[in-house]
């Protein structure tokens, strides 16, 4: 079954969301992941807890700082290239 113009079309509409919809679960999931592996952080690391937490705190920082500089630059390369730069970086 062969798929015509404007099914291609609905497809090609929806995939940029879907991505940027898969990049976004995958950063929460990160974020998660931190949280959950502390204990096993903490113990590899040799890190204190409060060593452990300025590391997350600088992390959150840098991602809440990080998201209106990627907006901005979203906005002036164009959606296709600033997430493959965000994704790759």
């Amino acid at each position: 079954m062969q798929m015509n113009n404007a099914g291609k079309r609905a497809v090609t509409r929806w995939l940029a969301p879907a991505t940027i919809m898969l990049a976004t679960l995958l950063s929460y999931i990160d974020r998660q992941v931190l949280a959950v592996l502390a204990p096993t952080i903490l113990l590899d690391t040799g890190l204190n807890a409060n060593e452990y937490t300025k590391a997350i705190s600088a992390f959150s920082y840098a991602y809440m700082l990080g998201n209106p500089l990627w907006g901005s630059l979203l906005d002036y390369v164009g959606l296709r290239l600033g997430m493959l730069m965000a994704v790759g970086l």
